[in-house]
């Protein structure tokens, strides 16, 4: 799976946490252990936005402002 992820990190650009695991039917968690291997490797990058305002932040993720999304939102970069 972890191959899967890369190749669509690398079509999409970027993520969330939450769309990758609904994306691969795994739990977040699950998801995050994947997603740090290829942080580690430096292949994408992690960042989180905290403390979501409810408005539109400009971070391109539809879902970003949603309100079980507001407290913290984990985003993965393709970064090659």
């Amino acid at each position: 799976m972890i191959l899967e992820a890369k190749k669509l990190l690398r079509e999409r650009k970027r993520m969330t946490l939450s769309d990758l695991a609904i994306h691969f039917q795994s739990e977040p968690g699950t998801m995050e252990v994947m997603m740090r291997v290829l942080v580690e490797k430096g292949q994408i990058t992690r960042s989180v936005v905290e403390g979501c305002s409810g408005g539109c932040g400009g971070c391109g993720q539809d879902n970003a402002c949603a309100e079980d999304a507001r407290a913290k939102l984990i985003i993965y970069d393709w970064a090659g």
